[in-house]
């Protein structure tokens, strides 16, 4: 998963993503816990903003979004 594995953020947030895909689909539940990861999420060694715009392009990876807007 090229860089957005290399911070501690990432790395718990990826799996999370995926289940949240898995189970929900592009539907609000699954966009409701994109935005618990967001408010909730250990960001560890990462700026809120850089955690932020790696959580979008996972939403982006899983085919959620074409094209994540990143802050």
């Amino acid at each position: 998963m090229d860089d957005l594995d290399m911070a501690s953020c990432c790395r718990s947030a990826w799996p999370l993503m995926q289940q949240a895909w898995q189970q929900h689909g592009n539907t609000a539940a699954f966009w409701d816990a994109y935005q618990r990861l967001l408010s909730e999420h250990d960001q560890g060694e990462l700026a809120a903003r850089d955690c932020a715009n790696r959580i979008a392009r996972m939403a982006q990876r899983l085919g959620a979004i074409d094209v994540a807007m990143l802050v």
